[in-house]
């Protein structure tokens, strides 16, 4: 079967290939071609570009690529993108994935004591080698002067023991579990797990082996992981 000289860029932009009797010149389809779409910008921005937006067939001008597990990466000034067979799109920034410098306008968040980062509803923490993205801070609120309660139900994703308390960790912050519902706590240092989530991410500082989850740092020992303080603070 003979092919459409054009039926290859068509492919592209989801035309369909027309005949010699309805000739479809490059340029008309480059006309319906998906067209880029525009990052918001403007400090602390809630508005950021449109997930799944697609923004052409090369690699986004001035983006750089960036590797998280086994997949890859484009990113620029707080956005992140990958390809698809299409092209590249805009995607939701993946957790884990290390960025040198934070883009203009982000704002400094502080819960509980620790320090986070936001651009563009994204949350980060310093890392060794710049800044880590990770799951925004559970929202809590004061019910008394000494409990504190999330506003929504957790799911832990891992358990930890400080003696023969059992905590629950999520997006960074450590909960137990008591008859009136999760309750905050402070990071218990110290605290063992004999297991961690499958997604904790390595990371070496000054030849010491660390384990990354929601930016709780652990440090593999006889007894299981145990909970450390920040080493680069």
């Amino acid at each position: 079967m003979k092919i459409h000289p054009l039926s290859k860029y068509a492919s592209l932009v989801g035309l369909s290939v027309l005949t010699a009797a309805s000739p479809v010149s490059l340029s008309a389809a480059k006309h319906h071609a998906p067209q880029p779409h525009a990052a918001a910008k403007g400090p602390g921005s809630s508005h950021g570009p449109v997930i799944g937006a697609f923004v052409g067939i090369q690699p986004p001008s001035g983006s750089i690529s960036i590797q998280v597990g086994n997949f890859s990466f484009r990113y620029n000034n707080g956005v992140y993108y990958k390809h698809t067979k299409h092209g590249y799109v805009v995607t939701k920034a993946p957790r884990g994935a290390v960025i040198h410098s934070l883009p203009p306008g982000h704002t400094r968040v502080v819960n509980k004591g620790y320090v986070y980062y936001c651009y563009n509803n994204v949350y980060y923490r310093q890392a060794p080698n710049g800044y880590i993205v990770v799951e925004p801070p559970v929202t809590i609120v004061q019910q008394s002067p000494v409990v504190a309660t999330a506003t929504a139900p957790v799911t832990p994703e891992c358990s930890v023991w400080l003696g023969e308390q059992e905590l629950l960790l999520r997006g960074g912050q450590f909960f137990r579990n008591t008859p009136e519902g999760l309750v905050w706590v402070e990071m218990p240092l110290g605290a063992l797990t004999k297991t961690l989530p499958e997604d904790a991410s390595v990371i070496w500082h000054q030849d010491i082996e660390y384990f990354d989850v929601d930016g709780v740092l652990f440090r593999k020992t006889p007894d299981g992981y145990k909970v450390v303080p920040v080493p680069w603070s």
